[in-house]
């Protein structure tokens, strides 16, 4: 009879604690945002024509032009994720694109703080009117970024720090909707392509109290329309865009691109983007009212569900040896009667720093299927990745691109040929798109095999 009771007990008990355990399980979300305190004087990254011999004006800027004020401070933002003793953290900052360094470092910094495994993935919102300087890469600091300064880097590495360990503390159970919707006749082919997405995915996290924590909000749109006469340090269309999203519907909301290499901002009907229009900020305006204006009158807000599935896997894609055609750059600078100087030039060898395995990230949230990618690949690029992924029932693929650091755009072989601005900052040849869509498509073989 003891000898019942005793296991009766034991039982009773394990069954107890397993219900604790299961109880607790429930995913956790926390989200937070901190504006990152830029000296006056930094430069500005993104745009070569801003680009001088020496900066005499300010000890935050050496090659390229110093900024003359605010627009709005750069700003983190983190969504964090806590579920089965896993922390993931989706962060974007407002900078033109990542420092594979800075990601990493945050993230060991973050595992050391809290004694946990955190698994933290960057986005940068690429704004071409954002703080320069962050970066120890040379052929970055001269092409677009400015000379590495360890105050800039700082500032940012802590405020991802700040910002994470913030998400973290406002950790509260949490549920997710998801819904996709059309905005049209805000973007189109800047390469004359035929093929354009007008989808934006809308994740929603929200409370017990029946509160929305953040949305994000995911389009393939390249975030610059402010051009290199802007001088204001300044988010561009990401910060404004979800500025606005806030403001109308009373809750934080955080922008990420997806394959946007060849996708420019429609600005209005008759007027595509110009890089040195006098009316930059009020086309911005416009087109982003355009935009928020389609979400209010498309987004129904599905019911939502518990997220009871995360998992997570990085994969490593070995590219061929980097280089840059001249030829295809100087194509697109040069008048056209002296484009045959070009035919002159050849492959440039780049430095061995682009010569790295990328490392490509695929996610999984309950039926939804993120891929983050560490450059801008074109549309047709992102539309062979989602195709790929739904043959492999790999439900709902959606991109996140400018994701961990930066391999330039990928191109498929046909539009490298073509030659233009996205082929010569294109530094793997005309075989890099092949090659990355076949890294791709091993890994989601790989990470369909074992969900």
């Amino acid at each position: 009879m003891n000898h019942r009771r005793k296991y009766f007990s034991i039982t009773l008990f394990f069954f107890l604690g397993l219900f604790a355990l299961t109880s607790h399980s429930q995913t956790e979300v926390g989200f937070s945002e901190g504006k990152i305190l830029i000296p006056e004087g930094t430069s500005l990254a993104g745009y070569l024509p801003r680009r001088v011999f020496r900066n005499f004006d300010s000890p935050y800027a050496s090659y390229f032009k110093s900024s003359v004020g605010f627009s709005n401070l750069p700003r983190t933002k983190v969504i964090a994720i806590k579920s089965n003793s896993q922390i993931v953290l989706i962060a974007t900052i407002d900078v033109i694109a990542i420092d594979p360094e800075m990601r990493k470092q945050a993230e060991a910094l973050l595992q050391n703080k809290f004694k946990e495994k955190i698994s933290l993935y960057l986005i940068a919102t690429h704004t071409h009117s954002g703080p320069g300087g962050f970066s120890k890469f040379e052929l970055w600091q001269h092409l677009a970024i400015d000379k590495f300064n360890n105050q800039i880097f700082d500032l940012f590495l802590n405020s991802i720090i700040d910002s994470s360990t913030q998400a973290i503390s406002n950790f509260k159970k949490a549920k997710m909707s998801f819904q996709s919707i059309a905005i049209d006749e805000v973007t189109y082919n800047r390469r004359r392509s035929l093929f354009l997405n007008p989808k934006a995915n809308l994740i929603t996290f929200i409370n017990e109290d029946n509160k929305k924590i953040v949305s994000l909000f995911n389009f393939p749109i390249h975030g610059t329309v402010l051009g290199p006469k802007n001088l204001y340090l300044s988010g561009d269309l990401p910060n404004l865009l979800e500025v606005k999203l806030q403001k109308s519907f009373q809750h934080p909301f955080m922008f990420i691109s997806g394959a946007a290499g060849d996708v420019g901002p429609k600005l209005d009907k008759n007027k595509y983007f110009e890089l040195d229009s006098a009316g930059d900020f009020v086309l911005m305006e416009t087109l982003v009212e355009n935009i928020v204006g389609q979400v209010i009158s498309k987004w129904n807000q599905t019911e939502s569900s518990e997220l009871k599935t995360i998992s997570h896997q990085t994969f490593y894609i070995d590219l061929p040896k980097a280089n840059v055609n001249l030829s295809r750059c100087l194509e697109f600078v040069l008048p056209k009667k002296f484009q045959w100087i070009s035919k002159l030039f050849f492959n440039v060898s780049m430095p061995q720093d682009l010569n790295k395995p990328m490392e490509l990230s695929i996610m999984k949230w309950n039926n939804l299927h993120f891929y983050l990618i560490p450059g801008e690949p074109i549309t047709e690029i992102g539309k062979l990745i989602e195709s790929k992924s739904l043959e492999y029932n790999l439900t709902n693929p959606i991109l996140f691109t400018l994701a961990n650091s930066y391999y330039g755009y990928i191109l498929t072989k046909n539009e490298f040929q073509r030659g233009g601005y996205e082929s010569c900052n294109s530094f793997y040849g005309s075989s890099y798109g092949e090659n990355f869509l076949s890294g791709v498509y091993n890994s989601i073989q790989k990470f369909s095999s074992i969900q």
